[in-house]
């Protein structure tokens, strides 16, 4: 669940970090609109920089994993997936068409033979009729 990660030890390292990084923002604020040096030295150290990257980390892994269970594929995937498909369906779908025609242009023309031979080959009993 979202709220676990909010509750993790790694969000509140990140979240220190933040706060500490926020009380520097103001006092050096506060010392440049009143001209005056503050008293209070806050500076986050090495070890607390390298604590609260390795819970980043972790947190992006979390998050990951929770997007991942929510949303199993995003919409811009499924669309590409769609695409890719159709794609495949209708360059199957040329190439059967192409093989037909192939074929098609392959097959001997009956054209070639004359009326009377097409007549008797595919009519035997069209000398009964007169013409």
């Amino acid at each position: 669940n979202i709220s676990d990660i909010y509750k993790s030890g790694e969000f509140k390292t990140y979240d220190n970090l933040f706060s500490l990084a926020a009380k520097c923002v103001w006092q050096i604020r506060d010392k440049d609109r009143r001209g005056k040096v503050w008293n209070e030295q806050i500076k986050p150290t090495a070890s607390d920089l390298k604590k609260t990257i390795d819970a980043l980390v972790v947190l992006a892994g979390k998050v990951s994993e929770y997007n991942a269970k929510m949303n199993p594929q995003c919409s811009k995937c499924k669309a590409a997936i769609r695409k890719y498909n159709y794609s495949v369906k209708e360059i199957e779908r040329m190439r059967n068409d192409y093989a037909d025609l192939k074929k098609e242009a392959e097959k001997p023309a009956e054209n070639k033979m004359d009326m009377l031979e097409f007549l008797n080959k595919n009519y035997p009993t069209a000398d009964d009729f007169l013409l």
